[in-house]
């Protein structure tokens, strides 16, 4: 008998082999025990079986030969195909113009060199195809931005190049510069401790071999930033060639410049000096430290922020006066034993700023009277002024009527206010103060662990923020939408009621409160602080109640509230939708614990 397998359907070949038929399944089940004759006409059998195999594997070494080609000859048609598909792909018909500005967002830095490692998608871009390729390098603005950590150099000695390869190929694009050197993961220092994270001491020398690059490119730089060693000004000019004098030179049109080291070492400015003396065109800058003795190209400043505290209030005054442009502003003061005097300044006058930050920060048990420069400026186109203040800071004597009357004489429109209570000796300062400024939309309250604050932050304050039309007096900060109160408490301190601070929330979301059209929906409302003392923790659990009876208040007016207070850390917030509108849900949140 034989076994017929038909191989093709269209030739109609056949794999004929001779069918044997099968011994019974009782012979492989019993202990039989096969005699000669039968032995032998077994083992020939066997030899026609393994004989029919081995037809079977070399029919299959065949077919599966062919089933291969097959499917590498269809591979080939596939791609084939596909290239002549992407003739009519909608990108080819893009206009160059709309490729490169598509590739813009791609390259946004075009070099990042961070923890991460190396991202270099500008040249990504230009190693898909030929026409993309001419597209990236025809595009300066692609390689004009570089995000740099100096601190992989030395583990990536090819950054160097990879830098001047971008910097080739921006060609004559301004330059967007972020350039650091912290320490990267699994660096350690002499004894061994891990100092991921914070600023390098030295720079090893192929870093100076970048920064010489980057220098050489100065009169391109539009935006800097440069966060780096001390030493890095201190010693430039050993590593550096004298381009590092010649900074930018008359055609720099650096527009905005940060400059920051490390917080507890301040190099000399002689050698920061040579950045800013060639800049014209510079309107946004960021500096550690301001000198009086190395004047800065202050005259179309408009942007100023100065992350140490200024000690020499002659510093401050000159700073202003050298600064008729300013639009915003940001600083902090401190008081020394060495100054204490604050000379009087001629008045200033700073017709174009809108944005004054102030922080009030010491060291020290002397204060500084921020009255004399409150008593000196006048800001006729302000619109935010944020002063803050450390827990350990008592004000000197006249601050609050000096602030009072440069808003006064200023005639400004403030709509971003915020204050520390410290700034005032009774409440009845502060609501003075808040009756100067009815355009005040955004108010942050900051009580700290002063002695008198508890006096400032009362009830009658917030009877005076409620809307009621029984109230004691006229309704301060009508157009209020948002407000953030921060507390500090100590042991010796008293805390507010929050049934006050409930009470004027409640007034505000009432709809009865706006049918005269001049008063605005609270929109949003923080609580936040830090309550250590025991006085802190009692206060926070007796919130229970209060806070049960605000939420049911709550729902009515589609807000949501948030009150998270983890150990002695509180924070409540309530939002009742952008510009006013109300949502459609309400949701509470409320865990206390003790410390």
């Amino acid at each position: 008998m034989f076994l017929k397998t038909i191989l093709c359907d269209r030739c109609h070949a056949e794999l004929v082999v001779e069918q044997e038929p099968l011994p019974s399944d009782d012979l492989f089940h019993s202990a039989y025990v096969p005699s000669d004759p039968e032995t032998s006409r077994i083992q020939s059998l066997l030899q026609c079986v393994e004989s029919d195999l081995n037809c079977y594997d070399a029919e299959i070494g065949r077919l599966s030969q062919t089933l291969e080609t097959l499917k590498r000859r269809r591979n080939e048609l596939q791609e084939y195909r596909d290239c002549y598909r992407t003739v009519f792909a909608p990108v080819r018909r893009l206009p160059v113009e709309l490729l490169a500005y598509i590739f813009s967002f791609y390259c946004n830095p075009g070099l990042l060199v961070n923890d991460d490692g190396v991202e270099a998608p500008a040249l990504v871009l230009s190693q898909t195809c030929s026409f993309w390729r001419a597209v990236a390098v025809a595009t300066p603005e692609l390689w004009s931005s570089l995000s740099l950590n100096l601190g992989h150099v030395k583990h990536r000695p090819r950054i160097e190049q990879l830098v001047d390869c971008y910097l080739e190929r921006s060609d004559y694009a301004p330059l967007t510069l972020d350039v650091s050197a912290f320490h990267v993961k699994g660096d350690a220092d002499f004894y061994g401790q891990d100092v991921h994270g914070q600023l390098i001491h030295d720079l090893p020398l192929n870093a100076w071999s970048v920064i010489q690059s980057l220098l050489d490119k100065s009169h391109r730089w539009l935006t800097a930033s440069f966060n780096l060693p001390a030493h890095v000004f201190c010693r430039a000019e050993e590593y550096l060639a004298d381009t590092w004098l010649s900074f930018g030179g008359s055609q720099s049109i650096l527009h905005s410049l940060t400059l920051d080291w490390k917080k507890d070492f301040s190099p000399g400015f002689n050698y920061l000096y040579p950045l800013l003396q060639h800049a014209p065109e510079l309107r946004d800058l960021q500096i550690r430290k301001f000198d009086k003795s190395y004047p800065l190209p202050c005259q179309w400043v408009r942007r100023l922020q100065i992350f140490s505290p200024v000690s020499q209030s002659s510093d401050l005054f000159s700073l202003l006066h050298h600064c008729p442009s300013l639009r915003e502003i940001s600083f902090s003061t401190e008081r020394t034993k060495d100054n204490i005097d604050f000379p009087v300044s001629p008045p200033i006058i700073l017709p174009e700023l809108h944005s004054l930050t102030y922080a009030f920060m010491t060291g020290h048990h002397y204060y500084f009277d921020g009255s004399k420069l409150l008593s000196s400026i006048t800001l006729p186109c302000l619109t935010t002024l944020l002063l803050t203040s450390g827990d350990d800071w008592a004000l000197g004597e006249g601050v609050f009527e000096e602030l009072r009357d440069m808003i006064q004489r200023s005639v400004c429109h403030i709509q971003v206010l915020g204050l520390p209570c410290s700034l005032f000796a009774s409440d009845q300062e502060l609501i003075e103060t808040l009756s100067l400024t009815p355009a005040v939309s955004d108010f942050r309250l900051q009580i700290g662990s002063q002695y008198r604050e508890h006096r400032v932050v009362s009830r009658n304050l917030f009877q005076r923020l409620s809307f009621h039309q029984t109230s004691i007096g006229p309704c301060i900060l009508p157009q209020l939408k948002r407000f953030h109160l921060t507390m500090n408490a100590s042991p010796t301190r008293r805390l507010p009621n929050f049934e006050d601070i409930s009470t004027m929330i409640h007034s505000r979301l009432s709809p009865s409160g706006f049918s005269d059209g001049k008063l605005e929906k609270l929109a949003w409302f923080k609580l936040s602080g830090q309550l250590y003392c025991t006085e802190g923790r009692e206060w926070i659990q007796s919130l229970h109640a209060a806070v049960r009876k605000l939420v049911c208040g709550l729902g009515r007016h589609g807000v949501r509230l948030d009150l998270d207070s983890v150990r002695a850390t509180l924070l409540l917030t309530i939002d009742g939708g952008e510009n006013g509108r109300e949502k459609r849900f309400s949701r509470w949140r409320y865990h206390a614990k003790s410390a």
